[in-house]
C-alpha cells in the first residue's frame, strides 16, 4: 500500500515535511518506551532481591530522564505535524483556487457547484498522508518487530500470543477497511446532492418565497439530510466498531499474556519481573497498531479525497503564450476560419466564421435561439478559447494576448454581471487595476459620476452582491458594465446588457453606448431595437456560419467569404 504515492499536482512546489526530522524523532521515542519494561524487569528480578538502593536511585534517574526525553520529542513531534498539516492544507488550497481560475471555463462548467466546494473541502481528508503523519504511523509499526524479539529474549513462547492476535486484528480491520470505504463513498454522493439542492435553494430564495415554495422546499431538504444522516450513522457504527475491536484485541492480549505469564512464573519458567515486562511491552505493541488503524480508516477517506481533488489538478489549463507585441489598443478585430464546439463529440456550434472590423464600425448579429451569438462574443472577449481558427485584435492572436492588455483592448457587456463583496470603487476598479483618477475620468465622460457622488458615502459605499446593498439593481448592474468601459477598450462587445434594467438604467446604458459608437469597434448582439439601430450593418448567424444581407458591404466591414476549417 503505497499511501505517499502521489502526482506532482498534489505536492506544493516547495513544501518539505522534514523527513529525516520525523524520522530520528519516531526512531527516539519508539527506543525510550523501552526504558519502563527494561527498568520493571531490573527492579523485580534483581535490585529488589539484592536490595541495592543505590542502583535503584540510579535507574530512577536514568528512568525519568528518559520519560522527560520522551514527552520533549512527542511534544515537538506534534507541533511539526501540526505545522506541516497547516501550511500543506494552506498551500493546497491556494493553488487548487489557483487551478480552478485559470482552467478552461468548458471543463468547469460541467461540475456543479457543490461538487467543486466538495473537491476543495477534500483537501483536508488528505492532510495527515502529506504532513508527515503517515511517515510517523508506518515507522512505529515497523518496530513492532523489535517488541516482539524483546518479548521472545525475556518470555520466549509468550510472544505466540501478541502475534496471534495481531494477525487476527490484521485480518479483521481490513473487512472493515473495505465496507468503510463503500460507506464513505455512499457518504459523499449523498453530501453533493445535499449540498447542490442548499445551494440551489438559497441562490433561488426570492423565488422560493415568491411561490410559497418554503415548505415544499424543507420537506425536501429534509428527505436529502435524512439520508446523509443515515449514512453518517452507518459509517460512525463501523468506525466505532473498529476501534471497539482495537480496545478488544489489547484486552484479550493483556488477559492472555498475565494468564500464561503467571502459570509460567508458578512453574519456574519466568521471572515476575520479565512477566510485568512483557505485559507492559505487550500493552506498547498495540499503540502502533491502534494508530495504524486510524490511519487505516482515514485512508479509506484519503482515497476519495485524493480522486476529487485530482479532478480538480485534471481539468485543462488555459495557457497564455505572450506574443511580443501587444495589442496597441486601436480597435481592430479580425477573426480567421473560426470553429467551436463545447464538446468534442458534438458538432460545431461555430463554423468558419469570418470578420473584419475597424474602429469606429459597428454590426449588430441576429440569430434563433441557441445559434450562438453570445458564445461567439464570448471568444471574441478571450472566456472561450475557439477549437480552431484565430481572433486578432490589433493583428494579434487573442490566444497570445495576457489577461490585462485584454480588459485594456476588449469591453464585454453582458447581461449578467457580478457585484464583489468590496466598495463601489473596488468594484469599478477590479479592486486597484485601473487607477481610481482614470477610471473617474470615464465614469464622468459617460454622466455617471453624480449617480455615485450622491450616494452618503459615495464611491466608498460598501457593496455585498445582495438585495440588502444600497443602491438598485439597475445601478449594480451599470458598475459591472462600467468595470468593463473604465480601462477605455476600442473594442466594445454588447451582449443583451439591457436585459433587467429599469428605465432610467436603460437610458443612461444607452446614451453610453451612443456615446462611444465612434470611437470603438461595436458588436451587439440585443433583441431591444433601439440598441439594434446602433449597428452599421445587420448579420444573421445561422448553421454555424456568419451571413451578411445581401448587398451589404464596406470596404473595411466585410465578412470574408470562402471560409472553412483549419
Amino acid at each position: 500500500m503505497s499511501i505517499l504515492a502521489a502526482s506532482p499536482a498534489l505536492r506544493p512546489p516547495g513544501y518539505s515535511i522534514q523527513p529525516v526530522t520525523l524520522t530520528l524523532s519516531t526512531f527516539a521515542i519508539n527506543i525510550l518506551a523501552l526504558a519502563v519494561p527494561i527498568t520493571t524487569l531490573q527492579v523485580y528480578d534483581r535490585i529488589l532481591r539484592n536490595h541495592s538502593v543505590d542502583t535503584l536511585q540510579v535507574l530512577v534517574v536514568g528512568v525519568c530522564i528518559a520519560v522527560i526525553f520522551d514527552v520533549a520529542l512527542r511534544i515537538s513531534r506534534s507541533y511539526l505535524l501540526g505545522f506541516n498539516g497547516a501550511a500543506y492544507v494552506h498551500r493546497m488550497s491556494v493553488a487548487a483556487m489557483g487551478h480552478v481560475v485559470n482552467s478552461d471555463i468548458r471543463g468547469m462548467a460541467e461540475e456543479n457547484v457543490a461538487a467543486g466546494l466538495s473537491s476543495v473541502a477534500a483537501i483536508r481528508s488528505m492532510r495527515d498522508f502529506f504532513n508527515g503523519h503517515a511517515l510517523t504511523v508506518v515507522l512505529d509499526l515497523c518496530f513492532v518487530p523489535l517488541y516482539l524479539l524483546v518479548i521472545w529474549y525475556m518470555a520466549g513462547a509468550v510472544v505466540l500470543i501478541p502475534i496471534a492476535v495481531v494477525i487476527g486484528f490484521a485480518l479483521m480491520s481490513g473487512h472493515m477497511g473495505m465496507l468503510l470505504k463503500r460507506q464513505l463513498e455512499a457518504r459523499r454522493a449523498l453530501d453533493d446532492k445535499r449540498y447542490d439542492f442548499l445551494i440551489r435553494t438559497l441562490d433561488a430564495v426570492h423565488s422560493v418565497k415568491a411561490f410559497a415554495a418554503e415548505y415544499l422546499q424543507l420537506r425536501n431538504y429534509e428527505a436529502f439530510h435524512d439520508r446523509s444522516c443515515r449514512a453518517n450513522h452507518r459509517l460512525s457504527t463501523i468506525a466505532t466498531r473498529s476501534f471497539n475491536n482495537a480496545a478488544l484485541a489489547a484486552h484479550i492480549m493483556t488477559a492472555l499474556v498475565i494468564s500464561y505469564g503467571a502459570y509460567a512464573a508458578t512453574r519456574g519458567q519466568m521471572t515476575v519481573g520479565a512477566l510485568i515486562a512483557v505485559v507492559l511491552v505487550s500493552s506498547r505493541i498495540m499503540q502502533p497498531i491502534q494508530r495504524g488503524l486510524l490511519l487505516w480508516v482515514q485512508f479509506q477517506d484519503f482515497s476519495i479525497a485524493k480522486e476529487k481533488v485530482q479532478r480538480i489538478f485534471d481539468k485543462p489549463l488555459v495557457e497564455v503564450h505572450p506574443a511580443e507585441r501587444q495589442p496597441a489598443n486601436t480597435g481592430y478585430l479580425e477573426i480567421k476560419n473560426l470553429t467551436f464546439s463545447y464538446r468534442q463529440d458534438q458538432p460545431n456550434l461555430l463554423d468558419g466564421v469570418n470578420l473584419k472590423l475597424r474602429r469606429g464600425e459597428s454590426i449588430c448579429i441576429s440569430g434563433g435561439t441557441g445559434s450562438g451569438k453570445s458564445t461567439l462574443l464570448k471568444i471574441l472577449a478571450g472566456i472561450h478559447r475557439p477549437s480552431s481558427g484565430e481572433v486578432l485584435v490589433d493583428g494579434v492572436n487573442l490566444s497570445n494576448v495576457t489577461p490585462d492588455r485584454i480588459l485594456r483592448s476588449i469591453g464585454y457587456l453582458s447581461a449578467t454581471g457580478t457585484i464583489f463583496r468590496g466598495t463601489i470603487r473596488d468594484n469599478i476598479t477590479r479592486f486597484g487595476a485601473i487607477p481610481f483618477a482614470e477610471a473617474v475620468d470615464v465614469i464622468s465622460s459617460l454622466g455617471m459620476k453624480q449617480e455615485f457622488s450622491s450616494l452618503p458615502h459615495g464611491f466608498d459605499t460598501r457593496l455585498t452582491g445582495t438585495l440588502s446593498d444600497p443602491i438598485s439593481p439597475g445601478v449594480k448592474h451599470l458598475i459591472t458594465l462600467l468595470r468593463a468601459l473604465v480601462s477605455k477598450p476600442r473594442i466594445i462587445l454588447f451582449d443583451n446588457a439591457d436585459m433587467c434594467l429599469d428605465q432610467v438604467s436603460y437610458q443612461r446604458l444607452y446614451r453610453i453606448l451612443a456615446s462611444i459608437k465612434q470611437q470603438s469597434a461595436l458588436v451587439i448582439v440585443a433583441n431591444d431595437q433601439n440598441f439594434r439601430s446602433l449597428a452599421d450593418q445587420h448579420f444573421t448567424l445561422a448553421g454555424g456560419k456568419l451571413i451578411a444581407p445581401a448587398g451589404a458591404g464596406s470596404p473595411h466591414l466585410a465578412v470574408i467569404e470562402g471560409g472553412g476549417h483549419e
